[in-house]
């Protein structure tokens, strides 16, 4: 019980290292957790250049088109490099939906 109150009051970041934590306890594969944990760090670095927080309601397509934009033009990576980090984050986000820590599903709508 004392766990599900912490991780409900997690920010995005904190739920993201939560995720990749448990992705290494189930043993996924090496492949996965650290194409997770790159597509946080990521993260991390686009909020750096972004200059704004990005937490669970800060995702939007606001964020989406920044986001892709600073991974195209900025860091000069493909779509498909871009479509990976964001089938992370929709992972990510999609569990803590799951867990009630995310009230936020805009995302579900507009990345289809």
């Amino acid at each position: 019980r004392i766990r599900w109150i912490k991780r409900y009051c997690m920010d995005f970041f904190a739920y993201a290292d939560d995720y990749y934590e448990r992705s290494v306890a189930l043993k996924k594969s090496n492949e996965r957790c650290k194409k997770i944990k790159s597509g946080i760090n990521c993260l991390i670095a686009f909020q750096k250049y972004w200059k704004k927080r990005i937490d669970f309601d800060t995702i939007d397509m606001v964020f989406y088109d920044a986001f892709k934009n600073y991974e195209i033009n900025h860091l000069g990576n493909n779509l498909n490099t871009f479509g990976t980090k964001i089938a992370i984050l929709k992972a990510i986000l999609n569990d803590a939906t799951a867990r009630r820590v995310n009230k936020y599903t805009y995302y579900k709508i507009a990345w289809r």
